[in-house]
């Protein structure tokens, strides 16, 4: 019986119902807005885990140093890199988070669709 007809799972809420929707509707109707807010979401997830692994390192080479701090070539090296690094991640990601709001505006004009499908 499952074989011809379509299997609706009602764990979902309404809301994320809505979400779901909304994505698909986006995708058939605009495919580069929700192509776009993908690429924003994994830039946005790149950016902040690069930023994590500089933080590590650089914490990393703090450790390990012994003596002077300011006698460590390396170690200023690493930290004049990871504050670069940091405010161009900073500054992408501030980017990417502008652009996604963007693209949920164009979205919403969507939202009714997505709400009455969700509701039917």
């Amino acid at each position: 019986m499952s074989a011809k007809t379509t299997i609706i799972d009602f764990t979902v809420t309404q809301g994320g119902l809505t979400e779901q929707l909304l994505a698909v509707t986006i995708f058939n109707e605009k495919k580069y807005l929700e192509d776009n807010l993908q690429e924003i979401l994994s830039s946005i997830n790149k950016n902040l885990n690069a930023l994590k692994m500089l933080d590590a390192a650089l914490l990393e080479k703090l450790g390990a140093c012994t003596g002077n701090i300011l006698e460590d070539k390396d170690l200023i090296n690493t930290l004049t890199e990871t504050k670069i690094k940091s405010k161009e991640v900073e500054a992408a990601v501030s980017f990417a988070i502008e652009r996604q709001k963007e693209i949920n505006i164009e979205r919403m004009e969507y939202k009714a669709v997505a709400q009455m499908g969700s509701v039917l």
